[in-house]
């Protein structure tokens, strides 16, 4: 994995939340190797979380889910939510076909 790719991840914990949506490529560099880098950091709605992910190829996405309860910041507890998604295009293709 890239160093900026653990950076982003990283950056999710912080309580200065610049991005709170990290997408990654997974790269197969031949059949015994991959490669994971970061593709995209952005600050997203939830409402833009299924437009945000392609499926062309395969991914990792990490989504920083800030909401309230009970009329209080659950991110400012130090317990928010991360949303982790993997999307392989290989599968999709698939499924797609039959």
């Amino acid at each position: 994995m890239s160093d900026e790719a653990i950076q982003a991840i990283q950056d999710l914990q912080q309580p200065d939340l610049t991005n709170n949506f990290v997408k990654l490529i997974l790269h197969l560099l031949n059949t015994n190797k991959e490669k994971i880098e970061l593709d995209e950091t952005n600050k997203i709605d939830i409402d833009e979380l299924a437009n945000s992910i392609p499926t062309d190829s395969p991914r990792f996405t990490f989504y920083v889910y800030q909401h309230t309860h009970n009329g209080q910041d659950v991110r400012s507890n130090s317990s928010y939510s991360i949303l982790y998604l993997w999307i392989n295009s290989m599968i999709l293709n698939i499924k797609c076909s039959l």
